[in-house]
């Protein structure tokens, strides 16, 4: 098996779980704040594991193999999670307006994916430019 394969699959495979466990805590918790805080840091970690576990594809494999705009996809989800995550620790109001926390992180996330995806599959270029240094 090569390294590209390896790497991808462990992504695949962690992704999963953290999909798995996120319905699982939405099922279990229903609308309470604390499984809203657990689903918010699993996003946040998970964006983070992605960034990382690209960086360890790209250093190991030597190509670039990711998408232009996988890496700007999984800073912004991440950015979202984390303002939700700050918006209700200091905003308050969770008990009455949790629809719109609720509408906030997890459909700010789906469509931030989407329409990095469809980014993605449409750019001309695959692979971004750098410059190198002489």
């Amino acid at each position: 098996m090569n390294r590209k394969v390896l790497f991808n699959a462990i992504g695949f495979f962690v992704n999963i779980v953290a999909i798995v466990s996120i319905i699982t805590i939405l099922i279990v918790y229903k609308t309470d704040i604390d499984g809203y805080y657990i689903t918010l840091w699993i996003l946040m970690a998970l964006s983070i594991f992605n960034v990382v576990l690209i960086g360890f594809k790209e250093y190991f494999v030597k190509e670039y193999h990711s998408g232009k705009y996988t890496l700007a996809m999984h800073a912004t989800y991440c950015v979202i999670n984390c303002g939700s995550y700050y918006l209700v620790k200091y905003a308050d109001g969770y008990e009455s307006f949790f629809y719109l926390y609720w509408l906030l992180s997890y459909l700010g996330t789906i469509v931030v994916v989407i329409m990095f995806l469809v980014f993605n599959k449409h750019v001309k270029d695959d692979k971004p430019k750098f410059r190198v240094n002489r």
